[in-house]
């Protein structure tokens, strides 16, 4: 009898234990609750839907517009969606924040280069977003280049390049004198 018992209770721990792997295989098991999900490893479809949802950020001219015929001075107004203006020197580490700068006739900056200050590289470091600058007659081509507060480049994503032809008065001839007379002597220098 006391070896029937011990059968009986041999196949309910036998059954208790296989009906507990199966809990443990369908839930994660011991190991899952001692290991925290990675739940923002995880892509699920809802998470991934929200952040496709979202617009990215984006630069671009309000004015003027690709291809424009303006005169040699021209007001430059600039576009931002997706990020906010802060000036120059502050949010430093924020990629979210940053400043415009305005490159005349010369490429983009790569992403994390540092944004020359020259002429043909302005800087809107107290956060601007309009300008008036002077063209010389002739195409040109206006990039417009947003970066951090510590002037590197947010690259070509955050950049935006339109030409423009500036049409002005033609440089003014230098009057000539015509002699009244022929020449006496030669010309001294």
């Amino acid at each position: 009898m006391l070896g029937k018992i011990k059968l009986i209770g041999c196949i309910v721990s036998v059954a208790l234990c296989f009906g507990c792997a199966k809990k443990d295989a369908a839930s994660g098991g011991a190991a899952a609750a001692k290991t925290p999900a990675k739940a923002d490893t995880v892509k699920t479809p809802k998470a991934a839907a929200k952040k496709t949802d979202k617009k990215a950020a984006r630069v671009f001219f309000v004015t003027p517009k690709d291809g424009a015929k303006v005169g040699t001075e021209v007001e430059v107004e600039f576009g931002l969606e997706g990020m906010s203006i802060a000036p120059a020197g502050s949010a430093v580490e924020d990629k979210t924040k940053g400043h415009h700068h305005l490159i005349v006739d010369a490429s983009p900056i790569p992403y994390g280069g540092v944004v020359p200050m020259d002429e043909k590289h302005i800087h809107f470091g107290k956060g601007q977003t309009k300008t008036k600058i002077k063209l010389t007659p002739g195409k040109h081509t206006l990039t417009m280049q947003f970066a951090d507060g510590a002037h590197r480049s947010f690259g070509k994503a955050l950049s935006a390049t339109i030409t423009v032809e500036a049409a002005g008065p033609a440089p003014a001839a230098k009057p000539t004198s015509a002699p009244t007379s022929a020449p006496t002597s030669a010309p001294t220098k």
